[in-house]
Order: C-alpha cells, then structure tokens, then sequence
C-alpha cells in the first residue's frame, strides 16, 4: 500500500486558521502553495494571502469573491470555505499547523528524491567508474539541503542580525580555534569556523610539519586542561600514509628526532619517552582521526566528513593535505586550474553547511624559485586564483635557512599572512624544530 505524504485534516486546518484569524499571516514565511497537495486547497491558500497582503480582510466571503466562478465551484463553493472556519479547532494553533504540514512536503520531497535515486540507478552504466559516486553525490545534496531546509535559513532581518551581534559582544565564547601560536592568533583571531585556511609553502618548507604542529598545540592545550572540550581533528592525508603523520606527531610530543624514530635508533629514554607521549594519545583516543585515502573529491569528502562528525562528533577542525591532489570527480575539464577552482568552491560550500574551520594545505608554483627574494607571493599558489579567493586567510611558510645555507636566521621561520580577509595581514615570527619537525612560538 503506498503511503500518502500529506494530509487533507492539516491542510484544512492551515486555511481555517488563516480565514479566523488573518494576523497568521506573520508566520506564513514557512508556508508556500507548494506545500499544499490537494488542487482546491492551493486555490484557496492563494486566493487568501493575496487578500491579506494587499491589506483586504480575508474571510468566506470575500475569499469566495476573489475566486473565478470556476474556481469557487472546483473549491466545493461557499460551503466548504464555511466548513473549513467552522471545523479549525483554535486559530492559535496555527504555528503547529503550518508545522505539520511542512513536515508532509518535506517527505513528498524525500519520496521525490528517491525515486529520482531508483531511475538514475536504472539507467546508469556502470561501467563508468564514476557514475554511481556521481548519482549518490546529488543524492546526497538534495537530502543535505531538504533536511537543513535551506530556502528558509538564508535571510535575517536586522532586529535578528544585531540580537546575534550583542550575544557575540556581551559572551565570553570565542568562536575562533586557537591555533596555539600566539602571535599568529593575535593577528587573526584563529582559525574561523565555516571559513577557509590556506596553509601554502614550496616543497621543503614543512606544510605537513606546520599542520602537526597545529594538532599538537591542540592536544597540549587539551592535556594541560581538563575542563576544555575535548573535539576530534579530522585530517585527508592525500600525500603522507596514516602511520608517518603519528609518527611525526609522536616525534612533536616526545621530542624525540623523527629520524631516530623512522630508522628505530632508539634508546631506553628514547622509548620511555614515546612511551609518555602515547598515554597521552591513548587518554584523547579520539582527538585525531587520519584518512590516507590517496583519492579525495569534494563529494567523497563531504559524506566521511558527516560520517565522521556522526561517529566522533563536531570537528574543532578539518584539514586537507593538500588540495591539488584531490580530484574533482567530474570528467571533460577544461583544465586543471579549472579543476581546482571547482573544488575550491564546492569546499567552500562543504565548510559553511557544517561549520566547521577548513585547513588546506597548498603548493606554491616555481615563480619563487626565479627570484631573488625567495619569500612567497600570494599570486604563486599553483593552479588556481579560486584558491587565493574562496580563502578567508593565507599564511605562507617561509624559511631563511632552506635557501641559504649560512642564514642568520636558522632555526626560525616566518608565517607570511599574506591575506587575511577579517584581520590584519603581516609576518609573524617562529621557531622550526628541524629534528622533530616542528613549528613552535618562539621564546
């Protein structure tokens, strides 16, 4: 037996409301024609709001007059205007009405979407790899948006907007993620949820080496705190297997050299070091989720990003390394900047829905190497301008003593804000642990 996706009681209930008490109208920004499913209903629901919103009293009759002949017969007449005033139990219910029978278009929607799924499927060849990631991707969007009903989120109204601003003003909580060096949060605040972080650098500069030490500090800050949240970190590790990332996470926490590590030349202080770092991982067991899958599109990443916030809960932050090795999914691209470009947006997307901060770590193209001055550009990241435009902040890794081997500087790098779209740019000066391979304030 098929189930039938609305109801002939609330949608009655809807219009009578409507008809006794027209002040109703004030809530109706949740109610469209669509989201009535019986023909003579729709007649009525707009017949009714056109009345109110020309500031006309909307009644039985005056309904039943705005109304062709035609129409009023079709809508069962007088009489049944009449039976929907009389039979509405109270119109201060309205709001649970409107409620109910949202509820029933958004599963028409649903019944909608899957049998869209099931034809899709039909007609797929599946001997295109890509056809069944790319029939459950739309799948997925058009649920994603229908259970955030995203028609109806988007607009606020000043009174709404400056009630957020005085909570933001008056509230001790601060929306920005730490990111534990000092002087880079005083200069922009943190990482900023439902935007972009692009951490960009050469090969050799230490991109991975700057996204452990992000992780690190978190982890610190969470070890020597115990009243703070503990929220997992999610990394799409696209270069570096799972293993080598703790590996060097472990080298961070124990101050023990990755080389010695890597190679097992360790000694009875070495192990009981790692040994110390470990108990501290196993106590935030499910701080850092890894995936080293080599292929990443924006779709893919969007399901094990709600997988994973389903699983461990809501990320403090999510990194990619590094953007230019995913792939769109798509075929036919005209190139491979516009490749990027297109992930670049869809990312985006991805960041505001869930609200997260996105880290994405970026090569730089090899413009740098052809000058003098070797510290990197905003326009040198490789491959697209969408990158430098979806980006909220790009901090740039530089450091002195890769190029020149009698640097006066060895030992420190400088995080290049090189845009920072709600802050303010500059250069902010660290320390780089080449042995444990790590970023930290300096003293």
């Amino acid at each position: 037996m098929n189930k039938q996706f609305y109801s002939n009681d609330t949608e009655r209930s809807v219009l009578g409301a409507l008809l006794i008490d027209n002040s109703c109208i004030d809530d109706t920004f949740e109610i469209n024609v669509d989201d009535f499913y019986i023909p003579q209903h729709k007649l009525i629901f707009n017949a009714t709001v056109s009345l109110i919103q020309e500031g006309k009293h909307a009644d039985i009759l005056t309904v039943s007059q705005a109304l062709s002949e035609e129409q009023l017969k079709n809508c069962g007449g007088l009489a049944y205007l009449a039976e929907l005033s009389r039979d509405t139990p109270r119109a201060t219910n309205f709001k649970h009405y409107a409620s109910i029978l949202r509820n029933y278009t958004k599963a028409r929607s649903a019944n909608n979407i899957a049998k869209t799924l099931i034809k899709n499927l039909t007609k797929a060849s599946f001997s295109n790899s890509d056809s069944s990631n790319q029939i459950i991707a739309q799948t997925e969007s058009e649920l994603f948006q229908l259970g955030h009903d995203v028609e109806n989120q988007n607009e606020q109204r000043i009174p709404e907007l400056l009630t957020n601003v005085m909570n933001f003003l008056e509230t001790e909580h601060n929306p920005f993620i730490p990111t534990g060096f000092k002087n880079l949060d005083s200069k922009i605040g943190g990482l900023e949820p439902k935007e972009i972080t692009i951490i960009a650098a050469r090969p050799s500069m230490g991109k991975t080496a700057f996204l452990i030490s992000l992780i690190y500090n978190h982890i610190v800050a969470l070890n020597n705190d115990p009243n703070l949240q503990i929220q997992p970190i999610f990394v799409f590790s696209l270069e570096m297997d799972a293993q080598s990332l703790m590996l060097r996470l472990l080298s961070a926490l124990s101050h023990v050299p990755f080389i010695d590590i890597k190679n097992k030349n360790l000694d009875d202080s070495d192990y009981g070091k790692i040994s110390d770092a470990i108990a501290i991982l196993l106590k935030l067991k499910n701080i850092l989720i890894i995936d080293d899958n080599a292929y990443l599109t924006p779709s893919i990443f969007r399901r094990k990003v709600q997988r994973y916030t389903r699983l461990y809960g809501q990320p403090t932050f999510v990194a990619v390394d590094y953007v230019q090795l995913m792939s769109s999914g798509e075929k036919n691209n005209e190139n491979r900047a516009v490749e990027v470009g297109n992930i670049s947006r869809q990312l985006k997307i991805h960041c505001k829905d869930f609200n997260i901060p996105l880290v994405l770590l970026s090569q730089l193209n090899r413009s740098v190497e052809s000058r003098s001055d070797k510290r990197p550009l905003l326009s040198d990241l490789k491959e697209s301008g969408s990158l430098e435009q979806d980006a909220t902040t790009v901090i740039l890794l530089y450091r002195d003593d890769v190029y020149n081997e009698n640097s006066e500087v060895k030992g420190t790098g400088e995080l290049i804000v090189a845009k920072a779209r709600n802050a303010a740019t500059g250069k902010v000066a660290v320390k780089f642990d080449g042995p444990y391979m790590h970023y930290q304030n300096l003293s």
